[in-house]
């Protein structure tokens, strides 16, 4: 989707960096009713604006295991390619320790939030912001970021 900025557009390019939970990209690509229509609009405005949205590589495993076909897979690494190309955070040993001792209920998230932080992340935007409660940085939904 090919169009011109708009003043939105730019207000959230200067609004920081941010770390897409894997869960959003997980739902897009399983699309489930009731749960894409916003992340349409989210991917739609990342391809259109260069908005500086990063995800883990563990999401890129997690696409790769649960939709555990060729065609598919061909999809997802096009997709990324397009919209996470140089945006991928590695999930190191360091990291998963860390997120170890942190009080989140969610393992996934946890390692999600040492990750943001680490790489000067502003927020996390997800579909989930439960599994991030107690942590010191912002959460977002995808619909509180599309109102910004």
């Amino acid at each position: 989707m090919n169009r011109t900025a708009t003043k939105h557009d730019r207000n959230l390019k200067k609004a920081g960096k941010f770390l897409a939970d894997a869960d959003i990209i997980l739902e897009y690509f399983s699309n489930r009713k009731g749960f894409v229509e916003h992340l349409e609009q989210l991917l739609a405005l990342l391809l259109s604006t260069e908005l500086d949205i990063h995800i883990t590589d563990k999401c890129l495993k997690r696409l790769k295991l649960e939709h555990n076909d060729k065609q598919f897979e061909e999809q997802v690494d096009q997709f990324i390619t397009r919209a996470f190309d140089q945006k991928i955070i590695q999930i190191t040993p360091s990291i998963r320790q860390r997120a170890r001792h942190l009080r989140l209920i969610d393992m996934d998230s946890a390692e999600e939030l040492i990750c943001a932080a680490d790489n000067g992340c502003d927020a996390i935007i997800t579909c989930n912001p439960n599994n991030f409660a107690g942590s010191n940085l912002p959460i977002w939904t995808v619909e509180s970021l599309l109102l910004r």
